[in-house]
This record gives C-alpha cells, sequence and structure tokens, in this order.
C-alpha cells in the first residue's frame, strides 16, 4: 500500500513539474515575438500594401478635384448659354449673344453666375481684354479682343501656395466669321478647363505646377485641357 501511495505521489509530481516546463516554454515563445522571416514577411506584405494601396488612394483624390472642375465648368456653361437666350429675347433682335465680360472685381463673376460654391478653393479674376477671337464686329479675319474671365480652383485652400491639384477655366465670348459678316459680335464662346503645369513637355518638370496662367494663345498651351471639359471657339 505504501509503495502504490509512492508511485502515484512521484507520479503526480512529475506530472506537475512536466506541465510547469511546458507552460514555461509557451511563455517564452510568446515572450520572443516575431522571428526574423516573420518579421521579414510582415515587411514585404506592408510594401506590397503601400505600392498597390497608396498610389491608388492618390488617383482617387486626383479624379475628385478633376470631377469638381468638370462640375463647375458644367454649371459655367449652362449659365452663359442660358444668358443667351435671355439676351436674344430681351434684346428684341433674336440673336443669342454671349456675355462679354468687362468687371475686374475679384469673384464678381463666380458670385453672379454660381452663388453656391466653396470660397476657400474657388476664385475667380477678369481681364477686360484678355480673351482672343480670329473675328470681330468690324469684319471676318479682323482680331478682337474680348474680355476673359478665369477661374481658379485650388483643393488645398486659397493662398496656401501648395503646387499641386489646381486647376483652371477659362471663359471669353467670340465671334464667328458668319456673325463678323452680318455686322455683330459674340454669337459664340471659348470655355475651357485646364490642368494647371509648367509646361507641355510631357516630363515631370513639365507637369509640375506653377499657379501661373497667362492669357494668351502660348500661355494656354502651356497648360493640359481636361477631355469633355472643352469648347474651343473661332
Amino acid at each position: 500500500m505504501k509503495e502504490y501511495i509512492l508511485q502515484n505521489y512521484h507520479y503526480i509530481v512529475e506530472n506537475n513539474l512536466i506541465n510547469k516546463r511546458r507552460h514555461t516554454m509557451k511563455r517564452t515563445k510568446l515572450q520572443a515575438g516575431f522571428t526574423l522571416i516573420e518579421l521579414i514577411a510582415v515587411m514585404v506584405i506592408l510594401a506590397i500594401l503601400a505600392a498597390v494601396v497608396i498610389p491608388r488612394i492618390t488617383s482617387v483624390q486626383e479624379g475628385a478635384y478633376e470631377s469638381n472642375v468638370v462640375n463647375m465648368y458644367g454649371a459655367i456653361r449652362n449659365y452663359v448659354s442660358n444668358e443667351a437666350l435671355r439676351n436674344a429675347v430681351s434684346s428684341g433682335r433674336g440673336m443669342e449673344t454671349y456675355t462679354n465680360p468687362v468687371s475686374e472685381v475679384a469673384e464678381y463673376y463666380l458670385d453672379l453666375w454660381i452663388k453656391d460654391y466653396d470660397t476657400d478653393k474657388w476664385s475667380q479674376t477678369c481681364d477686360a481684354d484678355g480673351g482672343n477671337s480670329a473675328n470681330s464686329a468690324a469684319g471676318a479675319g479682323v482680331a478682337g479682343t474680348p474680355g476673359s474671365i478665369l477661374f481658379k480652383y485650388e483643393p488645398h485652400g486659397i493662398g496656401q501656395n501648395v503646387k499641386k491639384d489646381n486647376y483652371w477655366i477659362e471663359y471669353f465670348p467670340c465671334t464667328s466669321a458668319a456673325a463678323a459678316a452680318d455686322g455683330y459680335a459674340y454669337d459664340t464662346f471659348e470655355l475651357i478647363a485646364y490642368k494647371d503645369r509648367t509646361n507641355a513637355d510631357g516630363n515631370a518638370a513639365g507637369e509640375q505646377d506653377d499657379l501661373t496662367f497667362t492669357m494668351t494663345e502660348v500661355g494656354r498651351a502651356l497648360e493640359r485641357q481636361i477631355a469633355g471639359a472643352v469648347q474651343d471657339g473661332p
């Protein structure tokens, strides 16, 4: 009987020691953390995610900015088109003519035409003779210099001077050769949305925003036109 009790005692003691060793080994393994191979695997996965996800987020943001510009372009186009119809009725001449802007007060036309816009991101200027038309009321082929309105979109905030994701929309009335022959002006218009850039060289330096828009044919050619937001006048 004594031997049986001793055997059971030894068995219990040995089991306790084995369980303690197992518990200690488990704690040691948990405390050890990741192995070098596991850390490398995690780093590789994070690098892959960064390479795939970050550019996509950037692309989505840029797409949203351009979408805002296209929406503004559509709102401006609708306004000037409707105003031309009103001019046809109110003038009594039955001819659609587009507004020739003359007020150089900042945001004058933005407030008049749009009213509900983000004042922290949109601004507007006007040059009373900044536009250019191949024809004028003086005749076909006689160039005209109508007023030009320039809308600027700075999604990162006006006055922050962030040279990234900036856009322009330019409007000015134009005169077709047919209207010039008939002795009147501004029967059509030019309205184009542009992505800001330094030049049209096609390299990274050229695509860099410079926050500058020049109201000349050469200056306009430096910017990138936005597909689907181009109404080119004569």
